[in-house]
């Protein structure tokens, strides 16, 4: 049994409406396999992309420029943070992260730029090494300042689509060992696997 990657796309109308638009199966998440998944949404009929979260993985974000450069890409805030671990001792003030995780919850981009001065100002002395890195790579974390405030809640991050790989993990069965795979169908709205 190999290990594969699950690629998902979740669409999101301008009223909020979700639909899954392709599940494929890849042997990792190289920049390549993004290009092909995305070129496969594209051929379908996608288009008119305004608006994209993500983690911040390289092959994704260089597929994402190729395919999609009319995109806006806004980096997942929650995987940010999680990475702003990376450049704080393991004994660092619970204070710090807290306060950086504040910023998202600004009315805009200009408040948030504010904020994130004064946090600088704060705990950069403190935290040299965090506080270069955040003032280095925030601004990709900030793009969802663009959208209408009623959209930041769920734009901010890729946690929509985490919550739909800890359903699709509860709902698949485990076993010890699994058929050969060599692809799951493209999802389309409103066809279930019943349907003939």
């Amino acid at each position: 049994m190999t290990s594969q990657a699950v690629l998902i796309a979740v669409g999101i109308d301008w009223d909020g409406r979700r639909q899954i638009l392709a599940v494929e199966m890849a042997n990792r998440e190289s920049s390549s396999s993004w290009k092909d998944f995305l070129l496969g949404l594209r051929r379908r009929g996608l288009h008119s992309v305004e608006f994209v979260v993500a983690d911040d993985h390289a092959g994704l974000r260089a597929a994402i420029r190729e395919v999609l450069p009319e995109a806006a890409v806004q980096r997942c805030y929650v995987h940010f943070l999680r990475n702003a671990l990376d450049h704080l001792p393991r004994k660092a003030d619970d204070d710090c992260l807290q306060e950086l995780r504040w910023l998202y919850d600004r009315r805009d981009v200009e408040e948030a730029r504010r904020d994130l001065a004064a946090w600088i100002a704060k705990w950069g002395e403190r935290y040299r090494k965090l506080a270069d890195w955040v003032e280095e790579t925030i601004e990709d974390t900030f793009t969802f300042y663009r959208l209408p405030r009623q959209h930041h809640k769920h734009l901010k991050s890729t946690n929509m689509l985490e919550r739909l790989n800890e359903e699709i993990k509860r709902r698949t069965p485990r076993r010890a060992h699994l058929p050969q795979c060599r692809g799951l169908p493209a999802a389309r709205p409103g066809v279930s696997r019943r349907d003939p």
